[in-house]
């Protein structure tokens, strides 16, 4: 038996994507499945773009706020650059998070941190990714 798409090319009036408003019509089908296609691209770049803006926008209202908790500015273990900042919004609460790769970390004290973020090298940890930051 072959395949679905071998029936339909040998029976053109059996498949149902062939159909338009209850009659068969092939190639205006074809144009109407082109140009939902190019609408439902269309949208998933828009959708992009304004997830894009949203996210932009947080993370910049974000960065100023976390501005006033910054405790100081290191070098990162990581890549090397000097964008590690460490913060501590509460007391016992201090959160070290790199601008450059991504790399973060957080505990009680800025030591236990930035021991989080030393264990962390190579892993793939990224701040920004949110679907992976289930423990920040």
């Amino acid at each position: 038996m072959g395949e679905w798409s071998d029936y339909f090319e040998d029976f053109p009036e059996e498949n149902p994507a062939n159909y338009v408003d209850g009659r068969f019509a092939p190639q205006e089908a074809k144009k109407l499945h082109e140009i939902e296609a190019k609408l439902e691209e269309d949208q998933r770049k828009l959708n992009a773009e304004v997830y894009g803006l949203i996210n932009d926008s947080i993370f910049k209202s974000n960065q100023k706020k976390k501005k006033q908790f910054l405790v100081k500015t290191i070098s990162c273990p990581q890549c090397g650059e000097l964008v590690l900042n460490c913060y501590s919004p509460q007391e016992n609460l201090f959160v070290c998070e790199c601008n450059e790769c991504g790399i973060y970390g957080h505990g009680e004290t800025l030591d236990l941190a930035l021991q989080l973020v030393e264990s962390r090298v190579g892993e793939n940890f990224d701040w920004r990714e949110k679907s992976k930051n289930k423990d920040l």
